[in-house]
């Protein structure tokens, strides 16, 4: 008599399930991106700005004009995080890009612009995260 041995499935589902598990973890530590980190609120050591960088990639930027009649000037706009270097684009306020290379033991990013531009450097302290 020909007998077949059968192998229980139980084994098999418990390793595809620990698999899916697995996948579904790796796909949400992926969701926290290393941007998060730098996402939160800024203010600038002029006293007169202020920079928002948003977990969703956009930007907001503020400039006052403190001791005059001017409103402030606030603009939107997107940062990137690419190399260890983070840039906030041109916008309508800035008509060119500001760069600052991250240091993930600082609180503070050093915004530097193009070389043709009247941009002064500027340190930026974080003061809250979004």
């Amino acid at each position: 008599m020909l007998t077949l041995n059968r192998t229980p499935r139980l084994p098999l589902i418990a390793v595809a399930a620990a698999a899916v598990v697995v996948l579904l973890l790796l796909t949400l530590t992926g969701c926290s991106s290393s941007t998060d980190k730098y996402a939160g609120s800024y203010v600038g050591s002029s006293g007169a700005t202020t920079l928002l960088l948003s977990s969703d990639s956009t930007a907001a930027y503020t400039q006052g004009h403190p001791g005059t009649q001017r409103s402030d000037d606030t603009a939107t706009t997107t940062w990137e995080l690419k190399d260890g270097v983070i840039t906030v684009k041109e916008n309508d306020v800035l008509d060119y890009d500001i760069v600052a290379k991250v240091d993930p033991n600082s609180t503070s990013l050093l915004f530097q612009g193009p070389d043709s531009s009247s941009w002064t450097d500027e340190i930026f302290t974080k003061t809250a995260t979004s």
